[in-house]
């Protein structure tokens, strides 16, 4: 069973730090002046500012998807 999924990614100009675990998806971004970006996680958008971290808590569906 795989306990997370770390990868570093470049996305629009952004370079992102993805964390996937069981209850959570950690996206931390390293670049201070790249623009916003949406997310969906899902199936909600979220803006992503650069130079931030957001933690998007996953429901019990999203969890199963992942065994």
């Amino acid at each position: 069973e795989l306990e997370r999924l770390d990868l570093s990614i470049r996305y629009r100009g952004h370079s992102l730090d993805l964390r996937l675990t069981r209850d959570a998806l950690r996206v931390r971004g390293r670049d201070d002046a790249a623009p916003p970006i949406s997310l969906c996680v899902e199936d909600n958008i979220y803006e992503f500012v650069s130079g931030t971290t957001r933690v998007f808590r996953l429901s019990g569906e999203a969890k199963g998807r992942f065994r």
